[in-house]
């Protein structure tokens, strides 16, 4: 496959072509990338977009690899940056589901790794999730700093809401990359966030400690199906056993 345009810093799969990010996704499924795809191009929110880039498709197979392509969303990857604030993010997640809600799909994203639901907590209507909103996947731009925009889509499928809470902060509810341990304070301002935009019963927001664990348990569910070898998921799901209670305590506020 001919690609033109110039590749990501430190990427080997990613290029940017005139406004068009491409991608080569060698163990990807045509029909994984479609139905992301057919999400994106219904969503009404600052996402990437289908673009026709392979003879008028945005997805192409070319000697085994599946090839996509979207628009190049502007920003600056928020990562480990103090701003926006968590609560300024959890308030971003909520406005992206207020959106993605009303995005009706015909099937279920596969594969999906179905999480269990809180005990004695009413079913939530289910939509199309991101699946990994942490501030790694979401840009900001602004002085101050403000969200702007979210990228990779390739965790998204059919789940509660409030599980994308739980993915969400399963990394940025910690304090750094290299610590396994989260930080209360993070998760609850992010929490806060999200209410102050959709709000949050009671029972929902001891949820979310719920679905962090959850989050950690399909991780290791996915390791473990790619062979992967990694005690960092069970480490950080330790760290949630031992303080389930005082991360609910202060969630409920």
């Amino acid at each position: 496959m001919d690609v033109g345009g110039q590749p990501f810093p430190g990427r080997t799969d990613l290029w940017l072509d005139d406004g068009v990010v491409v991608r080569r996704h060698d163990k990807a499924a045509v029909e994984t990338i479609d139905w992301i795809h057919q999400f994106l191009s219904r969503l009404a929110f600052a996402a990437p977009k289908p673009v026709p880039y392979f003879d008028g498709a945005s997805l192409a197979v070319d000697e085994g690899a599946v090839w996509s392509a979207v628009s190049y969303v502007e920003g600056e990857i928020v990562g480990w940056s103090p701003e926006p604030s968590m609560f300024d993010l959890g308030a971003y997640l909520a406005a992206f589901h207020a959106a993605a809600e009303g995005v009706e799909m015909d099937r279920q994203q596969l594969p999906a790794y179905p999480v269990a639901r809180p005990p004695g907590t009413a079913e939530h209507r289910r939509h199309v999730i991101h699946g990994d909103f942490t501030n790694h996947n979401v840009l900001a731009a602004g002085s101050p700093p403000r969200p702007c925009g979210v990228i990779d889509f390739g965790n998204a499928y059919i789940e509660s809401p409030l599980f994308d809470l739980g993915a969400a902060l399963w990394r940025s509810g910690r304090p750094s990359q290299d610590v396994h341990e989260f930080d209360p304070q993070r998760i609850v301002a992010y929490v806060e966030g999200y209410a102050s935009v959709r709000p949050l019963s009671r029972d929902e927001r001891a949820a979310v400690a719920f679905y962090l664990r959850e989050r950690g348990r399909q991780i290791v569910v996915k390791q473990a199906a790619r062979g992967v070898v990694d005690d960092g998921p069970r480490r950080k799901l330790a760290w949630i056993a031992r303080h389930h209670d005082r991360l609910v305590t202060a969630l409920a506020g």
